[in-house]
This record gives structure tokens, sequence and C-alpha cells, in this order.
């Protein structure tokens, strides 16, 4: 019986989840057949995909240790408690593909460390982008941490840290916008920023899993 009420909470929550994402991109987009199916092309490839990631898990190749760059940054922090399920330094990218609460109806997750490992950039539905505790290492059972071959990540860090306080991005046929973001898109801009297009595929619409390319260095990730 409580198995059964778990399964039905779960799937009534994710339908609210849904519904309030559509409801608010109604508001703020018009909305024609055209982008109705658009936007749900999009929310089943970030299903699709996350899907692919989590079955050839173990295929991710680990190719540095994490460094970590605590203390750094105090300004507008959050008690981190010396976040001992930190990772990652300064902008490494953060991704999951599990399906997560408070993210929209897109499958999977992303954030930025900041200039304190013990700190995250993301942006979520709740409070749009702000900083978090960096709790990644136990936050998801399925995450990983990397460096962006190449980049500035102290640049990438300065960009996302100019971007707290921004709305939540419910536009997901939009990763242009730069007053509202979603979690991968505001990765993504921070390194775009610097000429470095993390999405793998292209497109108007950049997912967590379009971030696991070629164009990382994997120095973290759960192992199972």
């Amino acid at each position: 019986m409580k198995k059964n009420f778990i399964i039905k909470y779960t799937v009534f929550t994710l339908l609210a989840v849904v519904s309030m994402s559509t409801t608010v991109f109604a508001k703020e987009n018009t909305v024609t057949d055209k982008t109705n199916k658009e936007m749900q092309q999009i929310i089943d490839k970030s299903k699709h995909d996350s899907d692919e990631l989590i079955k050839n898990w173990d295929k991710l190749k680990v190719t540095a240790a994490p460094k970590t760059s605590r203390g750094i940054n105090s300004i507008n922090s959050v008690d981190s408690e010396a976040a001992p399920n930190s990772v990652g330094s300064a902008g490494d990218i953060l991704v999951t593909p599990a399906t997560v609460f408070g993210t929209g109806p897109i499958t999977g997750h992303a954030g930025m460390v900041d200039l304190n490992s013990d700190l995250t950039i993301e942006s979520m539905t709740s409070g749009g982008v702000r900083r978090y505790t960096n709790d990644w290492k136990t936050r998801y059972t399925k995450a990983l941490c990397a460096t962006v071959k190449n980049a500035d990540p102290g640049q990438a860090v300065d960009y996302a840290t100019s971007k707290i306080g921004s709305s939540y991005n419910y536009n997901f046929l939009n990763k242009w916008k730069t007053d509202k973001f979603y979690c991968s898109q505001l990765v993504w801009r921070a390194y775009i920023e610097q000429g470095i297009d993390l999405d793998k595929d292209g497109g108007n619409a950049v997912l967590p899993t379009d971030l696991v390319s070629d164009k990382i260095d994997i120095n973290w990730r759960t192992n199972y």
C-alpha cells in the first residue's frame, strides 16, 4: 500500500512540474502547435539521452583527479559546513542524468563549481540562478564533474556569478536568452562567451547530457 502511494505521489508530482512549466512557458511566449510539439520533442530527447548516458555510464573515462579551490570567494556565499561532499574546482561543470525535482520537465541537471569549491552556481525552478552547497558527491546517484578543455574557468565563473538572481528560463527552445536561464543553458552560456561551444549537437536547446562531449575531461564520477 505504501509503495503504491509513493509511486502515485511521484507520478502526480512529475505531472504537476510539467504542467507548471508549460503554464509559465505559455504566459511568457507565443505558443503554437509547432512550439508545443518542439517542446515535447525536447522533453522526450532529454529522457532518451539521459537513459543512454546511464546505460553507458561505466564507459565514461576519468582522466584526472579533481582539484579543489576552497575559501577563495566568500561574497554572498552560503554556510557550506566545509562541504565534505564537494567535488571539483572553479569552473568545473557538474552533470547528472538523473530525474531531478526542481529543474523542470527536462531529465537531468547541470551546474558549475564556484570560485570557492564548497559552493556551486546552478539554476533551478524554485529560485532561478543562485549559489548552492556543493554536495554533488552524494546529491545524485549518477553524477560527474569535468574540466572544460582549453578554457578560462575563472572567466566562466565570473559570467555565471554575474547572472545570480536571474529567473529560471522555461523556454527550453531558446538557449540564447541572457536574462533567464535553465540549468544547462547557464553552463553552456558561461563557456560560449569565450568561444567554447559545449552543446555537442547544436540546435536551439542545450540539454544537460549535451555537455558531455570530447570538449571536457571528466575528473570524477559516481561508480554506481
